[in-house]
């Protein structure tokens, strides 16, 4: 298993505690450093559930957006929220940037299920379908296994020899059930609404980044 530590993180409390030099900025970074903590776990949370539907395949949809939550968006929704604490700014515009830094990180696993699948084998730098070869419960598996009523996906989802016609098959199935498609609006919501939030915000030079950082999420092939 890889280890749940990371040294970047390490570098953010650094970072932090460094600030803390008058009442003010020692008041945000205790504020930032609660933040982070509650991260942390979340994401320690996220990475037991997902190695806890590595046997399951009746995982719903809520479980796996509680899942992807945890484990990628709330990571995401901490750095923007400790980016507005440490800045100064109202406690609205605070709750604003952790919502939309969650709604990128669903964006953001929900487009990596999608390229899975629509994406291509040299661009994406895996075989194409390598999730269903797995057996991964992601959120096309999920709502391709809620659409068809034959067991054939699930078959293939649950054998652990997958040859690539097999792949393919499951492919197919998905697509015409239009679990593919159901996933790629889903990141496009998620996306749609992640900006929305940002019209709290003036505009900025670093308004359009964020709002750069919503699009890029959809508009990358890898």
């Amino acid at each position: 298993r890889k280890s749940f530590y990371n040294p970047l993180e390490s570098k953010a409390y650094e970072t932090i505690i460094k600030t803390a030099d008058d009442n003010i900025a020692y008041e945000r970074a205790i504020d930032a450093l609660r933040v982070l903590v509650d991260s942390c776990i979340k994401i320690c949370e996220g990475q037991a559930l997902d190695m806890g539907f590595e046997e399951r395949f009746d995982v719903t949809e809520d479980e796996y957006m509680e899942m992807i939550f945890k484990k990628t968006g709330a990571l995401i929704a901490a750095a923007t929220k400790v980016g507005a604490i440490m800045g100064g700014a109202s406690e609205d515009v605070i709750t604003a940037m952790y919502e939309y830094g969650r709604l990128i990180g669903l964006a953001f696993q929900i487009q990596d299920d999608y390229l899975d699948l629509a994406s291509d084998e040299e661009t994406l730098g895996k075989p194409i379908g390598s999730d269903i070869g797995k057996g991964k419960m992601t959120i096309i598996a999920i709502k391709g296994l809620e659409s068809v009523d034959d067991d054939r996906l699930l078959e293939i989802l649950k054998s652990e020899n997958n040859s690539q016609d097999e792949i393919d098959e499951a492919i197919e199935i998905l697509t015409n059930c239009g679990a593919i498609e159901y996933a790629r609006n889903l990141a496009l919501e998620s996306v749609d609404k992640a900006k929305e939030v940002l019209e709290i915000l003036d505009d900025s030079s670093s308004k359009q980044a964020l709002i750069d950082i919503a699009d890029f999420v959809l508009e990358r092939s890898a």
